[in-house]
């Protein structure tokens, strides 16, 4: 097993009856009721006693269970709202006939209410509900990115979201839904460079909270700039400590060393000798048509899919990357071997390099690369795809970012990973099953 990186550590061993109102005999089951009755009675038979195999089968049955109830909850609540039942009952709103008979809270009630009338609305939100391929939380998160300005675009391009929604893990659809907001807020000339100024960033915003035994809870919302140095000084931080050793035998959680490393950086202050606060170097990608633009250059024709992200956190608006830009230390990462940049090294040396390192993070996904895995890229290891003891170079193109658990744990059960034409990674067990995961995270 090797690390690319500096050594590290070795990570931890992983851790009352009413009568029904209608007597309607109900349709006779089809195929897919069948089927989910079989999923069902998958699950509800499943013990804690049983084999691995079989307890994820009963995983994967209640995915499957909850999408296809979710999906009849969405025509069952807009039906129900319409119906007037809630006010026969003497209840002042759906929302309360609903908290009052399921036990929710009123906020998750108004919360199910909304979902299900915005899903039924759009045709397509709606069809894939009723096929059973969608949760409440992805269809609030697909409903919720129809809004001002880029209603009639949304509409437009509603299927294809739809679509991309099926696939994704809700962390996934999440970033997809903001790329896809930015790109459209472009099309629609409301957040290009030269156009009106956007509106001030919300600033920073603490709340410390007295607990017992003189404990206190911190609550803060930072915005870019703030998050960025508060981000870099803890990573700073933690790099120093893994590479001189001190967590080894640290038995501490991640959360608490950040803790008291977030107390330790506050006691001394991070003041450099001229008394400036020092900048974050924030790792960004952006796309050539967006930079040229805001360099005062016309746009092409024929214009590329917007893409403006800090790599590990996701897509930010142009007004964002512009202050990040005007105030971060900025690095410009040239991946292009013409130009003398050393990012191919074969054979000639073992450890990656930190330019090396950069790009890895900078070409990845923003996580590490091992199949369902989303650790921040920030805390990841640069591992050899192809072993430097087996002969693999240190090069980018054989180089990935893999966390403290995959990495040891690939070297560990030989698990061979593959760079398609595409440069996506494929990853095999030994016995050549594929590894992978139901949902994608990356669209």
């Amino acid at each position: 097993m090797f690390d690319a990186s500096p050594p590290l550590g070795e990570p931890p061993d992983p851790p009352p009856e009413r009568t029904a109102r209608s007597h309607l005999r109900r349709p006779p089951a089809t195929p897919a009721r069948a089927g989910l009755h079989a999923e069902l009675d998958r699950l509800l038979d499943a013990r804690a006693g049983d084999g691995g195999p079989a307890l994820a089968a009963a995983i994967v049955a209640y995915d499957q269970v909850q999408r296809a109830v979710d999906g009849a909850l969405v025509a069952v609540l807009s039906g129900f709202d319409a119906s007037m039942e809630w006010a026969a009952d003497g209840h002042r709103s759906p929302i309360s006939w609903i908290a009052a008979n399921t036990g929710l809270s009123a906020k998750a009630a108004g919360s199910m209410r909304r979902t299900s009338l915005d899903g039924a609305d759009r045709p397509h939100l709606a069809g894939a509900a009723a096929e059973g391929r969608l949760p409440l939380g992805h269809i609030r998160l697909v409903g919720d990115a129809r809004r001002a300005p880029v209603e009639d675009l949304f509409d437009r391009d509603e299927a294809e979201l739809v679509a991309t929604a099926c696939e994704l893990t809700a962390d996934g659809l999440r970033v997809h839904l903001a790329r896809w907001r930015y790109d459209a807020l472009a099309e629609a000339q409301c957040n290009e460079p030269d156009g009106p100024e956007p509106p001030a960033s919300a600033g920073n915003v603490l709340r410390l909270s007295s607990l017992l035994d003189g404990r206190a809870k911190l609550d803060a919302e930072l915005d870019p700039q703030g998050a960025a140095s508060v981000r870099s000084g803890l990573d700073r931080e933690l790099d120093r400590l893994r590479a001189s050793g001190a967590l080894e035998a640290d038995p501490r959680t991640l959360r608490e060393i950040e803790g008291d490393l977030f107390v330790a950086i506050f006691e001394r202050g991070m003041a450099q000798r001229d008394g400036a606060a020092p900048a974050p170097l924030v790792v960004a990608t952006v796309d050539l048509d967006t930079l040229l633009g805001r360099a005062g250059f016309d746009p092409p024709d024929e214009r590329t899919a917007r893409r403006a992200e800090i790599v590990g956190h996701g897509p930010v608006s142009d007004d964002v990357m512009a202050e990040l830009i005007s105030r971060a230390s900025l690095g410009l990462l040239v991946t292009d071997p013409a130009t003398g940049h050393p990012l191919w090294y074969g054979r000639r040396r073992r450890m990656a390099s930190a330019a090396q390192r950069q790009a890895v993070a900078i070409t990845s996904l923003g996580h590490c690369d091992f199949p369902g895995c989303t650790v921040a890229v920030h805390r990841c290891q640069v591992d050899h795809l192809r072993g430097w003891e087996d002969g693999g170079g240190t090069d980018i193109s054989n180089l990935r970012p893999l966390c403290r658990f995959h990495n040891p744990l690939k070297h560990r059960r030989q698990i061979q990973a593959v760079v398609g034409s595409d440069g996506t990674t494929s990853y095999t067990s030994r016995d050549g099953t594929p590894i992978t995961s139901r949902y994608r995270h990356d669209p």
